[in-house]
């Protein structure tokens, strides 16, 4: 079956997003270069001939589509970049940066969307600001940088050579991102912000530290200046509530007046004072996971508290069921990260079920590929799961560093490990994906969120109403792998509920899961076991080590619904590696390995 744009183009979205952003310095405008991009590539498809890696042929694409938009439209600034006097008003009408709401899925490496990376590369023209990240972050040759830039290697380098010295100046922009223990300054700040203190809080800064509030045409330098703009703008609209999230990579805090949002601030924060503090007012919170209006009872956590034993630091990232917070063990002197259920969803019986749920399935295992919960408790009234603390990043971010198949087999493997020790504690995971597997610095590897794990081989559970899934919403998922984070609950329709040809299967129950990664049991609401696992298992490697998909979404349709389908010849998966994945992805789950270990012995004999 002949490979198409839908098959092959789809898993490199996500990285590509993250470029347009570090290009244009605003995420609605990496959207539209992005789709720019995706229209671009898909006209030019058929032409595509192999003669660069398809990633490279792709980034071409997408920077001169980035660069075409830089000349089209206003170059985006921060009120600081201007060439002008502090306190003085901006002329004309800037267009400003924007923060990225979902550091999780950028580019692995975080600095390159640090505000402070971002705020440096405005200084560079368009094609030294490409040519920097095309060698600097992307990792692409001068050879293929001359030709994605269609240039001499001469010009490449001898722009690279002026850009990096421009970064130079700038010592900030190369600094490594911000972590760490952070509770007691970031408490201090809250506090201190709260309390209208401009006097307090401008002791927390360094002496030459910087604050901007975009598209607000004023900013100011160092702690007296800082404290005149605080004392006569800010805090004169009246005192604000602050609630800790991320941006960027960064600590933030978003402001409410009057339980209205108002603004999200992003720190900067080196040797333990604030660098910067960069304030975008008027844009939408709800990327960020934060409401618009804050409920006048809410009690919100917040840097530098206790729960319970717990020295909250700051938060590490948010998703649908609720942050997870960087912490503080007192007891144990340690670090570790706590997961806290929304107060929203306090009152969710399934939301409250499948954070005890996922830390019950966690707390049985005890293995070097999974990752270790310590406690599942309620403090002050706040659902909480702790957990180890793994500095890396999940393994789609990781993959989209260039690896070789040595370094993704390594990977693989030792992640099936982890999904093996769950098959012999009676557990089947459910939901296993690349998002689902952090890589750790030290370069370690463990299997995480097993929120939709169940034991398995016991009876089998009751029939429900047929519920239907769309179509339409597992095509998207299916051909758009490492897009984004999929919903947990696929099934639409109501109990009851039926559906015959067209586009729409129908199969017993709600499905639980990510469809793009489901076996076809799965898809069909049967009750999983350890194979089903093995399928989800060998489409995420597939995927990884040739760079598509053995199946389209109409393959999984037709699998799901009893048909016969062979994945998709890979010519880029190493020699040896296509059977035995193909055997763990066969329709039927008798024809695959008889456990998940077989197959990892089998990849690691290669």
């Amino acid at each position: 079956m002949p490979e198409t744009f839908a098959d092959l183009v789809p898993p490199f979205r996500r990285e590509l997003l993250a470029h347009c952003y570090r290009m244009t310095g605003a995420v609605s405008d990496a959207e539209d270069a992005l789709q720019n991009a995706m229209v671009r590539a898909w006209k030019a498809f058929d032409s595509f001939e192999g003669r660069s890696s398809l990633r490279t042929w792709l980034y071409k694409i997408t920077t001169n589509a980035c660069l075409d938009l830089l000349a089209a439209r206003r170059p985006r600034t921060m009120p600081e970049l201007v060439e002008r006097t502090a306190g003085d008003e901006v002329a004309g009408d800037p267009a400003w940066l924007e923060p990225f709401p979902q550091p999780d899925a950028a580019y692995a490496n975080r600095e390159a969307v640090r505000l402070a990376f971002l705020i440096a590369l405005q200084v560079l023209p368009p094609r030294q600001r490409a040519t920097l990240i095309l060698r600097d972050v992307v990792g692409l040759s001068a050879e293929e940088t001359a030709t994605a830039l269609e240039t001499s290697v001469a010009a490449i380098n001898s722009a690279l050579q002026r850009a990096r010295a421009e970064l130079d100046e700038q010592p900030r922009a190369r600094r490594a991102p911000v972590s760490g223990a952070l509770g007691e300054l970031l408490g201090k700040y809250l506090r201190l912000w709260e309390a209208g203190d401009a006097a307090g809080l401008v002791a927390l800064l360094s002496k030459d530290a910087v604050l901007s509030m975009p598209p607000a045409p004023m900013w100011a330098r160092g702690p007296e200046a800082i404290a005149e703009l605080l004392r006569s703008v800010v805090f004169a609209r009246g005192n604000s509530k602050l609630v800790a999230c991320s941006a960027n990579g960064a600590p933030a805090f978003a402001a409410y007046v009057d339980g209205n949002f108002v603004g999200l601030s992003v720190l900067d924060v080196e040797a333990g004072q604030i660098v910067a503090i960069q304030t975008f007012l008027g844009i939408d919170p709800t990327p960020f996971g934060l409401t618009r209006e804050l409920a006048r009872d809410a009690v919100e956590l917040v840097p530098g508290a206790m729960l319970g034993r717990y020295q909250l630091e700051h938060v590490l990232g948010s998703g649908g069921m609720g942050h997870v917070w960087l912490a503080f063990d007192r007891d144990l002197e340690r670090q570790v990260a706590v997961k806290v259920l929304r107060r929203e969803l306090a009152g969710d019986s399934r939301a409250r079920a499948r954070l005890v749920r996922e830390a019950r399935a966690m707390a049985k295992l005890r293995h070097p590929n999974v990752i270790t919960v310590f406690d599942v408790t309620v403090i002050d009234g706040h659902d909480v799961v702790v957990m180890e603390l793994v500095d890396g990043a999940d393994l789609a971010r990781w993959a989209t560093v260039p690896r070789t198949p040595a370094e993704l087999l390594a990977v693989l493997i030792a992640a099936g490990r982890g999904l093996a020790a769950a098959h012999a504690a009676g557990l089947v995971h459910r939901d296993f994906k690349p998002d689902n597997v952090l890589v750790g610095d030290d370069g370690r590897v463990v299997v995480s969120d097993f929120g939709l794990a169940r034991s398995f081989g016991g009876p089998a559970t009751a029939p429900h109403a047929p519920v239907a899934v769309d179509a339409s919403l597992l095509a998207t998922q299916a051909d758009s792998p490492l897009a984004r984070r999929e919903s947990d609950t696929v099934a639409t329709g109501t109990p009851g509920s039926s559906s015959s040809g067209g586009d729409a299967i129908t199969i017993a129950g709600t499905v639980l899961g990510t469809p793009a990664y489901m076996a076809p049991e799965q898809l069909r609401g049967e009750d999983p076991d350890p194979r089903t696992d093995q399928f989800a298992f060998c489409l995420a490697a597939w995927e990884l080590l040739a760079g598509q998909r053995p199946f389209g979404s109409s393959d999984l349709l037709e699998l799901a619904q009893g048909g016969d389908v062979t994945p998709r010849h890979a010519a880029r998966l190493p020699a040896g590696v296509e059977p035995l994945l193909a055997r763990g992805l066969a329709r039927d789950p008798a024809q695959r390995w008889p456990a998940i270990d077989a197959l990892l012995d089998a990849l690691g004999r290669l």
